[in-house]
């Protein structure tokens, strides 16, 4: 037999409303990374079956087989309901009733079931979860940062001075792209009232009680940054740079192993890297320089970065910022001359199914970019150019 369901942490006479999630599903995850469970720890917790894909069909004798299987919760905190009307009755019952354990929600299910065999392992179009309401918070803002990303992305970061909401503490929060940080209009000093988007993610919901005086909101450049922006360290750039080398060295780029974030900002601060492909001609002896960085380390990051330099060729187009192409049709794309990607078009991108105007003139962008051409043409011939031979 198939049983779905969830392992939960015992917790009598806890109420959701009053008491939050309490780290739960984290104390569960920690007691199950033991290497050893006490009889103890193991009784604190529980299951709770919420599917049976190869049982009755039928609910009333699914939740009878269930319990005499010893699952009892499943009918213990299952209600028959015909209205929505009482499903809402119900959520709001369970949301401030005494329970043994946390939850966020309830799940709407249809009685009837359909067969086992037609079952996968994924959320079925027969339910759906209604959360409970978002826990609130009031929250001060310190600071605004704006972060770059690797495509030249702004995103406004509130730095709070940390709160309490639900069972984590809260020290900053994304106010989503520039455009929403200034519907927000968020500044310094500003009181805000923070949600759970989810029931995990923390979000802005709106300013409570400004500040006084208000700073003014001073938006940055939109235009300083884009997806062929700070390809070489220059004033201004460091974040993106280094947003950059990150995706080079990770597994959609060079499948660097062991080489990661804090990794290239150790070799970018020591001064080792000032372009995304400084790293070819680096020595062990220069990386063994580097704080924490012996012998062996140095060598294995040489071996790692000879490995990653003879990468294919359209792993390198990915890990220099090549705009995405549809995967059924990229072989097809990019199994051309260097020299005929570079003279494509628009209209030629978009000869090729799942590429639109947009993604075609930024294809054009990159394979015209004078920086982008030079590293190309610098790669090993085995990656450079697999088609002209």
């Amino acid at each position: 037999m198939t049983l779905q369901g969830e392992l939960y942490l015992r917790l009598p006479n806890h109420v959701q409303a009053r008491d939050g999630s309490v780290s739960a599903r984290s104390q569960v995850a920690g007691l199950l990374n033991r290497q050893t469970l006490s009889e103890s720890a193991a009784r604190k917790i529980g299951f709770f079956a919420w599917a049976w894909p190869d049982g009755p069909r039928k609910g009333a004798e699914r939740l009878r087989q269930l319990t005499q299987l010893g699952f009892a919760d499943t009918a213990n905190y299952t209600r028959t309901v015909t209205r929505l009307s009482e499903v809402a009755q119900w959520r709001d019952h369970w949301y401030h009733a005494r329970l043994p354990f946390a939850s966020d929600g309830i799940v709407i299910k249809r009685s009837e079931r359909p067969s086992g065999d037609r079952w996968q392992a994924e959320p079925p179009s027969w339910a759906m979860a209604w959360k409970y309401p978002a826990a609130q918070t009031l929250a001060v803002v310190e600071a605004i940062d704006v972060s770059v990303g690797r495509t030249g992305r702004l995103t406004p970061v509130a730095r709070l001075d940390p709160v309490q909401l639900d069972d984590r503490e809260v020290s900053s929060v994304s106010l989503g792209s520039l455009a929403h940080w200034q519907t927000l209009d968020v500044r310094p000093g500003d009181q805000v009232s923070l949600s759970l988007a989810g029931a995990t993610i923390p979000r802005v919901e709106q300013v409570v009680i400004p500040a006084t005086p208000r700073e003014p909101l001073e938006l940055p450049d939109v235009d300083r940054y884009d997806a062929l922006s700070c390809l070489t360290l220059t004033p201004g750039c460091r974040e993106q740079f280094l947003a950059r080398l990150t995706w080079l060295g990770s597994e959609e780029g060079l499948d660097m192993d062991g080489i990661g974030p804090a990794s290239w900002a150790a070799l970018v601060d020591a001064g080792l890297v000032d372009d995304l492909l400084a790293w070819r001609q680096l020595s062990a002896d220069q990386l063994q320089q580097l704080p924490g960085v012996d012998e062996v380390r140095a060598q294995h990051w040489i071996h790692t970065f000879q490995a990653a330099n003879a990468r294919s060729r359209t792993q390198w187009f990915v890990a220099l910022g090549m705009p995405p192409i549809p995967e059924a049709v990229r072989d097809k794309a990019l199994e051309a001359p260097l020299s005929t990607l570079r003279e494509r078009t628009t209209a030629g991108w978009q000869a090729f199914p799942g590429i639109g105007a947009i993604r075609g003139a930024q294809l054009v962008a990159f394979f015209h970019d004078a920086t982008i051409d030079a590293w190309l043409s610098s790669l090993p011939a085995s990656s450079a150019d697999d088609t002209d031979g």
